[in-house]
């Protein structure tokens, strides 16, 4: 009888873990959350006057110890292939630029810091060379997907917050040739634009001052170089992600808190349950490690796993100690006092500790 019921919780924790998993699916959720008001109607292919004559620097030629100032504008296009173990992801955009120098060629001269993969990036345009504005300014635009890098923070995971990047610099000249300055709107999304899992949030840009320190013999001293930082936060809706975190295990757990209520004389059956819940807390964590990086700290995550290890370690630690007992004659009656009591202690200290943890890494 032992064996069976063992057989048929071992099968009843696997399904159960599983089809909670495989019900709820990957979410789909990401609306053009962070659209701005007129990036639906945009159209990347028609240049337009991004400067002012007032605007524009002054034509090559003229020395007038100021840096040259190009201007950039985005279109985010799409967004894929978010990969948190490799922190990478890639992004399908437009870039467009417009400058006065003659002699200046962004095409050759813009760098991108975090590419990850340079040898697979793709880049068009539908022009071959610059075209030039009735206002003597000069006019590029091109079409890029590539493979980004950014170290993402993963404590709060699966609640965790994202922002990817698209960081630019110019590779030759520093702050003091050339200096970027942000189009209106800087950032623009398609209409279109979502990814599966993830609540796109308002992108924007920045442009800084990048501190670089001597590079070798050639420099004495720091230099700087104008950077554009282009930042796109997303966030997992956090209905979805509950869900899919706190059902598969809580269900490992209650069958595991049921090793507590079989009676002492059922030890086949205590142990089996105990030993079944563990090796499907196991496999659900090997699961969850796959999707995440190797990391030196311990996430949010990973306190809730190795709570419900330390539960299912008590509920066996019980039964090997009420065996134990039994052996010793103690009355089947005083042994399940006991097992009350424990699981009593066992399973508030489980409530309180998800609780705090709770409420430190989400809330705190």
């Amino acid at each position: 009888m032992g064996r069976v019921v063992r057989f048929v919780l071992l099968i009843a924790v696997v399904f159960g873990a599983l089809s909670v998993g495989g019900f709820l699916g990957p979410s789909t959720i990401g609306t053009n959350a962070g659209a701005q008001p007129n990036s639906a109607g945009s159209d990347p292919a028609e240049p337009r006057t991004l400067l002012k004559p007032a605007d524009v620097a002054t034509p090559a030629g003229t020395d007038t110890g100021e840096p040259d100032v190009v201007r950039v504008g985005f279109l985010i296009n799409d967004i894929q292939d978010i990969d948190l173990a490799r922190h990478r992801y890639q992004i399908d955009f437009y870039i467009w630029y417009q400058w006065n120098d003659p002699d200046y060629d962004p095409r050759s001269s813009i760098e991108f810091m975090n590419d990850a993969e340079r040898w697979a990036t793709m880049r068009s345009s539908n022009t071959e060379d610059p075209i030039q504005l009735e206002d003597g300014s000069y006019y590029f635009r091109e079409h890029i997907m590539s493979m980004f890098k950014t170290n993402m923070p993963l404590e709060d995971y699966p609640f965790d917050k994202l922002d990817l990047r698209i960081i630019l610099e110019d590779k030759d000249l520093g702050s003091d040739d050339v200096v970027f300055v942000l189009d209106d709107p800087a950032v623009q999304t398609s209409a279109d634009l979502s990814v599966p899992g993830y609540v796109i949030g308002t992108p924007f840009a920045t442009v800084t001052d990048w501190e670089y320190p001597p590079l070798g013999a050639l420099e004495s001293g720091s230099s700087l170089s104008s950077r554009v930082t282009v930042e796109i936060p997303m966030q997992r809706p956090w209905l979805p992600s509950a869900v899919k975190t706190f059902v598969p295990l809580l269900v490992i757990v209650l069958c595991a808190a049921m090793v507590f209520l079989i009676r002492p004389e059922h030890v086949d059956a205590r142990f089996g349950l105990g030993i079944s819940a563990l090796l499907t807390l196991v496999a659900l964590k090997w699961i969850t490690d796959g999707e995440m990086p190797l990391m030196d700290y311990l996430g949010f995550v990973d306190s809730l796993y190795l709570l419900a290890f330390l539960f299912i370690a008590a509920g066996l630690a019980e039964t090997t100690y009420t065996t134990w007992q039994r052996g010793q004659g103690v009355g089947d009656a005083t042994l399940i006092r006991h097992d009350r009591r424990t699981f009593a202690v066992a399973g508030t200290t489980f409530i309180v500790a998800c609780t705090v943890m709770v409420i430190f890494y989400l809330f705190v």
